[in-house]
């Protein structure tokens, strides 16, 4: 539950994503993976406090000002909210979707026209049959060149 909800918010964007925060402030690690590197960004990261819903004292101003109105809220409003943003990330994912077939399908035409125009200068033969005999070719050209110096 909670990583489709990273990444519905856009909080992951790839995984493994290391990511570092409270409700309110998140940090995402983008040092390197050894084992000095994640050491340190995480002795940095626990010496600092968190701000959370559960802990508010660790919150700025600017943090209380966000979250004390969240805190006044119903559970059905907060279920609301929580329902309006789902419904718009849906919507925008399926307009990114629609948006994604007609690339491909773009895509895909391009690339046949490509194939097309290869085969129809190719003349009668298929394009890929003309590199493969020329692959061979260029392989036993190596062969005799080895074999060759191998004589020598």
């Amino acid at each position: 539950m909670y990583r489709l909800l990273a990444i519905s918010f856009g909080f992951v964007q790839e995984i493994p994503t290391l990511v570092v925060g409270g409700s309110m402030e998140w940090d995402f690690y983008d040092g390197g993976h050894d084992y000095e590197s994640l050491s340190e960004f995480a002795k940095k990261q626990i010496s600092r406090p968190i701000c959370t819903a559960r802990v508010p004292e660790n919150c700025l101003d600017e943090d209380l000002a966000i979250l004390k109105p969240l805190q006044a809220k119903s559970t059905e409003q907060l279920l609301e909210m929580y329902d309006k943003a789902q419904a718009k990330i849906h919507a925008l994912y399926k307009e990114f979707n629609k948006e994604e077939a007609k690339l491909l399908n773009a895509r895909n035409a391009l690339g046949e026209e490509i194939n097309n125009a290869a085969n129809e200068a190719a003349g009668e033969y298929d394009v890929k049959l003309v590199l493969q005999v020329m692959q061979q070719r260029v392989k036993e050209a190596a062969l005799a060149d080895m074999k060759a110096e191998d004589s020598l």
